[in-house]
């Protein structure tokens, strides 16, 4: 959540809670009940939105970093056993093209990973027989496989994350242009009309308009109206 969000927000719970607070006052405009009731909903929306925006791609992340773990992994203990079997045969050229480290794994981009995961996998099947004593079996080829699928779909599923995140945010764009339409199209004119009877009261709901930064940039959600 972005800091012009969270001091945008915060104004509308503390002009809601004027509100909610002066029952009185507000009372004495019928129409006062039904907008302080929108923003409230409104308010309560945006806590939601920022929550659905913020965790949208959390889960398929965390998906996306178990497979990667994984996927790296089994490159390291398949690849090792043909730099081996390459050993064993004293074939430099397969020597070279097996060697794989966990150094280089950790720095490998999404695609460079798949494509040397394949890599590694077309030189197990070229292999399979001679591995089979290297304690690397059909199934394990064959398991290596689904894995790299696994791990493309996951990185695919990441950039839906992104997407959905930009449209939960479009929404909340939606609901805070309502929300200052709202704002300035009803309820400042309501209260305009309290100003000679309320002076105080008019006096803090201008203070309570002001959208003020409060810092920070963390992930809070919005404080709840009062019902």
């Amino acid at each position: 959540m972005n800091k012009t969000f969270i001091n945008k927000v915060t104004m509308y719970s503390v002009v809601h809670q004027l509100l909610v607070d002066n029952p009185t006052i507000t009372a004495l405009i019928k129409a006062f009940a039904n907008a302080i009731i929108l923003l409230g909903e409104n308010i309560l929306l945006l806590g939601g939105k920022e929550q659905e925006r913020t965790s949208a791609a959390k889960g398929k992340s965390a998906v996306k970093e178990n497979v990667e773990a994984t996927l790296k992994d089994t490159v390291i203990s398949i690849s090792s056993a043909i730099f081996s079997y390459a050993a064993d045969i004293k074939d430099a050229e397969l020597k070279v093209k097996s060697k794989v480290t966990k150094t280089a794994l950790d720095k490998i981009r999404d695609n460079d990973l798949i494509t040397l995961a394949k890599n590694i996998r077309e030189l197990a099947i070229t292999h399979s027989v001679a591995l089979a004593d290297y304690d690397i079996t059909a199934q394990d080829i064959t398991d290596f496989d689904s894995l790299i699928n696994s791990y493309g779909t996951a990185k695919v599923n990441i950039g839906t994350g992104i997407s959905q995140r930009k449209s939960v945010g479009q929404t909340q764009k939606e609901i805070i242009t309502e929300t200052d339409a709202l704002l300035k199209e009803r309820l400042d004119k309501y209260v305009e009309r309290l100003k000679k009877k309320h002076p105080d009261f008019y006096r803090q709901y201008k203070a309570a308009r002001v959208i003020r930064d409060i810092g920070g940039t963390g992930p809070k959600t919005p404080p709840p109206p009062t019902p």
